[in-house]
């Protein structure tokens, strides 16, 4: 297992602790914070401190189990790493809702990069915009603002 070889190859101990914050990051889906790490793991029944958890994701991040992202001035989210499974991001500036987008094209070209004295583990690339519901939320916001102040322009008109 990789932990257990980081872990010795390192000489740090092998605890219960990290075996079950690895097996709560292992039945996480998406991207999480360290929050939320820490919530599911609460919900597993494990006590442990913020300072735990955030050690222990820092341990999975040097080993290469997690992969820790900052999208724009957001806290650090992070997520599962996955041999050959490199994606985009696609995070919402409005709602902050982020999305993996995998695109054969983008990869390919960037695997074939090389780059002079690096060797590449994996790639990450993210796409700022809006999505598509903070998009019609603002249309209807919009829509709503122009209904009103037409309104109010037609009652100061009488």
């Amino acid at each position: 297992m990789i932990l257990d070889d980081y872990l010795r190859r390192t000489n740090r101990r092998h605890t219960s602790e990290r075996t079950a914050l690895l097996e709560c990051v292992l039945a996480t889906k998406g991207h999480f914070s360290i929050d939320t790490l820490r919530l599911n793991a609460e919900k597993t029944g494990m006590r442990v401190s913020v300072a735990t958890v955030y050690n222990t994701v820092e341990l999975f991040v040097d080993c290469g189990l997690v992969v820790r992202h900052r999208f724009g001035s957001r806290t650090s989210m992070y997520e599962k790493a996955s041999v050959g499974d490199n994606h985009y991001h696609l995070v919402c500036t409005s709602c902050g809702k982020i999305k993996d987008v995998h695109d054969a094209d983008l990869s390919k070209m960037l695997s074939r990069r090389r780059y002079v004295g690096f060797t590449p583990a994996y790639f990450a690339v993210s796409v700022y915009g809006v999505c598509s519901a903070c998009r019609r939320k603002a249309k209807v916001s919009t829509e709503k603002q122009t209904k009103k102040s037409h309104k109010h322009n037609n009652t100061d008109e009488s």
